[in-house]
């Protein structure tokens, strides 16, 4: 093969390989009441890159009738996560929790889940900055209803550029 064509080859399977999301599955849907419980924790890195912004992306699991939470319990950086469904048809957005140990670390409930599926999380800078954070983040499938799930993040409306949860009471937190 000739230069040109090796490097042709070689940008389609870099674009191939970045354009990807890991898929992440809890195989368990939990009745348990403290915050976080039952959750899959890990951590992540949003890769920016110079000035070149790049959220970090995977899927997660839910069926349908459930609650799906996704917190991100410690930061580098104030950052934002948005949520879609797995149509694309809705998505959920927040930047700040409110929530102790880290009120500006984002939290996205969907409660109840309307598809079964794979939910697409993106976590970025919260203003769209290219930056370079680690964080830890707790993916969880929870009943209906569920005190892990009562901090309900609204769908974001066609055409919203940002939209926020409301302020949740940390005083009724799970776990508090």
């Amino acid at each position: 093969m000739n230069r040109k064509a090796l490097t042709a080859v070689a940008a389609t399977l870099l674009l191939a390989t970045s354009a990807s999301a890991t898929p992440i599955f809890d195989p368990s849907t939990s009745t348990c009441t403290d915050r976080n419980c039952s959750a899959v924790e890990f951590g992540g890195t949003v890769p920016g890159f110079l000035n070149a912004a790049m959220p970090w992306v995977i899927q997660v699991f839910a069926t349908d009738r459930e609650c799906l939470r996704i917190e991100v319990t410690s930061q580098e950086v104030d950052l934002e996560m948005r949520v879609v469904a797995p149509d694309g048809s809705k998505t959920w957005v927040n930047d700040d929790s409110t929530l102790a140990p880290c009120p500006l670390c984002p939290l996205v409930t969907v409660n109840p889940t309307r598809q079964n599926g794979w939910y697409t999380v993106h976590v970025g800078e919260f203003g769209g900055s290219s930056v370079q954070a680690n964080f830890t983040l707790a993916y969880g499938r929870y009943n209906r209803n569920n005190p892990n799930c009562t901090t309900h993040v609204a769908p974001a409306r066609a055409g919203d550029k940002d939209s926020a949860s409301p302020a949740p009471d940390p005083n009724s937190a799970p776990g508090r």
